[in-house]
């Protein structure tokens, strides 16, 4: 059974006990609802994602990897437009910028697609 949730809710879980949220959440497939507050590519270039949010909580936000169906779905989207995401959760990343690895402080969805 595919979960459904808030992206509000998901990064609230991850916020009061991240170690709970992985065991509920990393490696399984979710749809998750919010705000389209970006649609942007890495600094590489290599991937495409999106941030979802809400308007009343800015910076409490979930990154959306997106699939190559994702990517073309995403090329019509319009900013502060609510919808469903798809996918794979891989919780709080770590990621490597500038030749450091960072913690990023949101959890992560990957193999996105948009569903209607």
């Amino acid at each position: 059974m595919i979960r459904t949730i808030s992206a509000i809710q998901l990064q609230n879980e991850y916020e009061t006990n991240e170690i709970n949220a992985d065991d509920k959440y990393t490696d399984k497939t979710l749809i998750v609802t919010g705000i389209v507050k970006s649609v942007a590519k890495t600094n590489n270039g290599s991937e495409t994602y999106l941030i979802i949010s809400d308007d009343y909580h800015p910076y409490s936000q979930v990154q959306c990897f997106l699939s190559q169906k994702g990517i073309k779905q995403a090329a019509s989207l319009d900013i502060n437009r609510e919808v469903s995401v798809k996918g794979y959760c891989q919780g709080k990343k770590i990621v490597t910028i500038d030749g450091k690895d960072q913690r990023l402080n949101y959890p992560v969805l990957a193999h996105c697609i948009i569903v209607e």
